[in-house]
């Protein structure tokens, strides 16, 4: 459970160091904004990863036993 919560942790500052690097990097033009967007939807999702990949998990463990009762 450590080393789970370490690499996503780790995962989560990474993409937002790199987040931060392409959004210094770019020049300000209107593309900017969906950019920072992207960049926002991309952090967001890794901090949803694993409320999300135990539901499915959970889904499959279900859908195993009822196939293994019939």
């Amino acid at each position: 459970m450590n080393k789970f919560l370490h690499n996503w942790a780790f995962q989560i500052i990474l993409i937002s160091i790199i987040g931060t690097l392409i959004d210094m990097i770019l020049p300000e033009s209107k593309n900017k904004k969906y950019i920072k967007t992207v960049i926002g939807i991309l952090i967001l999702f890794c901090i949803l990863n694993p409320i999300v990949g135990k539901q499915i998990k959970l889904e499959d463990t279900i859908d195993n036993y009822i196939t293994s009762q019939n």
